[in-house]
């Protein structure tokens, strides 16, 4: 036994008072349990017999990837603080602690008791009338950390909503009020250059009188109607102020106006130390210019730099037309400032609506904005759906992680507000649920989650993965593998858990989940197998969480294909005279997507053909050119047959065959004396040709037809009576049995020299 687990043993019988546990309560001890886990390469029945005195006993194995177990132990005969104490203690022990009671907490205290709540899909969906239970911004438990309202620096926390208007009687709404202006009396009470703007400001007619607007009472309403009043409906932020500016369309100008009158409230409120103008940490635009490029509107897109340099996020909806932004312009949402948040509309089943805009570098996310309920006029609710419905969700998340910072988040925005209000864009991005329908379209792939964007703000998640992407390109019916690394810079232990959605076939992974402790790296292992694949491109992505919330996607592609080499032809026939020196060449070609090594033989008695080169890499989708050189030096007059054999280590070895005839001039020369012509047709053929031969003389001669092996298949010897006859040909060898479709030739041998000959095509 380990000298220190007996000391520690020991040390447990000197001090046997007992104590015993009757817990009831959540967070009480059940009597004589305890959790441990071990560390990873160590055996739970070893440290079992080492405390068998204490009549310690595995009851559960809680955890067999984590080496997690229940134990019990007599609480009668053990005291079961120096036992723990004694455990925490022991070598192999990683943690130890007691059992405990759990109560179940549901989220009804956080629910609020608006009666038009449960129309408020957004906020929280059941999955009632066909919508998919989750597909929601996670309202409930974000409410369950803050309901908004103010930091914790006591800044009231103010968006900015730059519309039509609003609706300043509606009892559910909370608007901001300018308390160092006073309403009507014709002054610049408070001296921000804007005369009477107690109920904010409108930027038509430069006034501090608000028109009544459905549009910006509904998108208020999302922001910030008031939560738990027993009224209507609740935004986001169930306490957060609304400074509604009347100025979202008909000129440019008014649009510069209205922002700008948003700067200046904020501007003030940090020159003057809060006691003037709004702590605006947020604006809202749901309007804009379809197809608008932002070449031509430099002004406006400053405008956010100015914003942001002060630390005011704005949030912007994107077209409401199924257009790539990237491609087809758009006003504000295709600016490339930083300060700026761009929105597109979700449904209630987590899908892009059919007519909203998105863009991979241009929007941002997705937010629900289908059939949304909210303040309308006079006091009312109804449903509107658009992107301008979906970036007021962006706005009020805003303001609800500013209402969520901790205090050295604040101190640090006061001194860097440009800087870390970017940090608050990023934990918006970072926080959203994955959404197939955005992957690819938007630049975080997903859906605003309100409670993951808390987490993330308040339980910073810091990770290194070292790659975003795997690019597989794979043989059919053959499989690899390849390895990632993700390393948890931070300070805390994390869980991180992998999900491959929908779980194509073709994808495993070595592990689903680890724990990964703080600068601690994790290893996994991908495998992709082209079993039963056809050729063609496959995609999938691994989403990655980290402590329940998405940290990022690694995009997997698998291109599977066929192994192949191409040529130009598979067989060669060339007719060269004797003693001469001749080339030609033959293309290979590698259709495969990867590169493939080739080696050319052939039979080495076949001296007279010779191959450059006979080794070459053909680099996918190309092309190699084979050098085949012919010498007839010394051979003698007749066929001559050779197979070129192509290995290649992608795809199937193939062959090509060449023939060669070799002819003396002089015997031709004969031939034209003795006034010999032969005409083949039809020449190609299929069923049969005829050779019509017209010769001045009646000498005899032999007529042969060779294959490109040189092997005879017809023969006939000729004894002339005409000057002109005719041989046919079936196109039969000379057992009677159909020859191959191919090259053959012919010759005329007369006094064993070939004195004419020439070449036929069977098909």
């Amino acid at each position: 036994m380990n000298k220190k687990l007996i000391i520690i043993i020991s040390c447990i019988i000197a001090i046997l008072p007992v104590i015993h546990l009757n817990a009831q309560q959540s967070g009480e001890v059940i009597s004589g349990e305890m959790i441990i886990q071990l560390h990873q390469s160590n055996d739970i029945q070893q440290l079992e017999k080492s405390f068998s005195p204490f009549e310690f006993q595995i009851k559960e194995v809680l955890s067999k990837r984590l080496n997690i177990f229940l134990v019990n132990f007599n609480p009668v005969k053990t005291n079961a603080k120096s036992l723990l104490s004694s455990l925490r203690a022991a070598p192999q022990v990683h943690r130890a602690q007691y059992n405990h009671y759990v109560e179940l907490r549901e989220n009804i205290e956080y629910q609020p008791n608006d009666p038009d709540f449960n129309q408020q899909w957004d906020m929280h969906n059941t999955g009632e009338n066909g919508a998919v239970a989750g597909a929601d911004i996670d309202a409930l438990r974000a409410w369950d950390i803050t309901t908004g309202g103010v930091t914790i620096l006591g800044d009231t926390i103010v968006v900015a909503v730059i519309d039509g208007g609003s609706s300043l009687g509606h009892n559910d709404l909370n608007h901001f009020k300018n308390r160092n202006e006073i309403r009507g009396n014709g002054i610049d009470d408070d001296e921000n250059g804007y005369t009477d703007d107690y109920d904010g400001w409108n930027a038509y007619n430069n006034s501090g009188t608000i028109p009544e607007h459905a549009h910006g009472a509904h998108v208020s309403g999302t922001i910030g109607a008031r939560g738990n009043n027993e009224t209507g409906v609740t935004g986001v932020n169930w306490n957060v102020k609304v400074l509604p500016i009347a100025g979202s369309s008909t000129l440019e100008s008014i649009v510069i106006r209205a922002y700008s009158y948003a700067y200046e409230m904020r501007a003030l409120y940090d020159e003057t130390n809060g006691q003037k103008g709004a702590f605006i940490v947020a604006t809202n635009s749901s309007f804009g210019i379809n197809n608008g490029q932002p070449d031509e509107y430099p002004v406006w897109e400053s405008m956010y730099d100015s914003l942001g340099a002060l630390g005011i996020l704005n949030a912007g909806a994107t077209a409401n037309a199924n257009v790539n932004v990237d491609e087809a312009g758009d006003i504000p949402t295709a600016f490339e400032t930083p300060w700026l948040i761009t929105v597109t509309n979700t449904t209630n089943q987590d899908k892009k609506f059919s007519s909203a805009g998105y863009g991979a570098n241009s929007i941002d996310l997705g937010a629900p904005g289908t059939q949304i309920y909210s303040t309308t006029l006079n006091n009312t609710y109804g449903v509107k759906t658009g992107t301008s419905m979906a970036c007021p969700h962006v706005a009020g998340a805003i303001a609800m992680l500013f209402a969520a910072a901790d205090s050295t988040f604040m101190l640090a925005y006061q001194i860097n507000p440009a800087a870390k209000i970017l940090e608050i864009k990023q934990f918006l991005l970072n926080g959203t649920d994955p959404l197939t329908d955005l992957e690819g379209i938007t630049v975080s792939g997903g859906r605003l989650n309100l409670y993951n964007s808390l987490m993330l703000l308040q339980q910073p998640i810091d990770l290194e993965l070292t790659i975003d992407t795997l690019n597989f390109v794979l043989q059919a019916d053959s499989d690899t593998n390849e390895i990632f690394s993700v390393k948890n810079i931070g300070n805390d232990t994390i869980l991180m858990e992998l999900i491959i959605p929908e779980q194509p076939t073709w994808i495993s992974l070595n592990t689903d989940s680890i724990v990964i402790a703080a600068s601690d790296s994790s290893l996994f292992e991908v495998t992709v197998n082209a079993d039963g694949l056809t050729e063609g491109f496959y995609h999938t992505n691994i989403q990655l969480f980290a402590n329940e919330i998405f940290f990022k996607a690694v995009t997997v592609n698998l291109q599977v294909y066929q192994p192949e080499i191409v040529l130009n032809t598979d067989s060669i026939s060339m007719i060269l005279i004797v003693n001469t020196l001749t080339d030609t060449s033959l293309q290979i070609s590698n259709p495969a997507p990867v590169s493939n090594f080739i080696r050319l033989t052939t039979d080495s008695a076949n001296d007279w053909l010779m191959i450059n080169p006979d080794t070459v890499t053909i680099a996918a989708n190309e092309s190699s050119i084979i050098n085949l050189k012919f010498n007839t030096g010394g051979l003698a007059v007749g066929n001559y047959a050779a197979e070129i054999s192509i290995d290649a280590t992608e795809g199937e070895n193939k062959n090509v065959i060449v023939s060669m005839q070799v002819y003396d001039p002089s015997a031709i020369q004969e031939s034209h004396k003795a006034g010999i012509q032969i005409h083949c047709t039809p020449n190609p053929f299929t069923e049969y040709t005829q050779f019509q031969i017209r010769q001045a003389g009646f000498d005899p001669f032999l007529f042969e037809i060779r294959n490109k092996l040189g092997q005879l298949v017809f023969s006939q010897a000729v004894h002339p009576v005409e000057h002109q006859f005719n041989i046919s040909w079936s196109g039969n060898n000379q057992e009677g049995n159909s020859c191959a479709n191919g090259t053959y030739f012919y010759s005329v041998i007369r006094h064993g020299k070939v004195i004419s000959s020439g070449k036929i095509l069977k098909q």
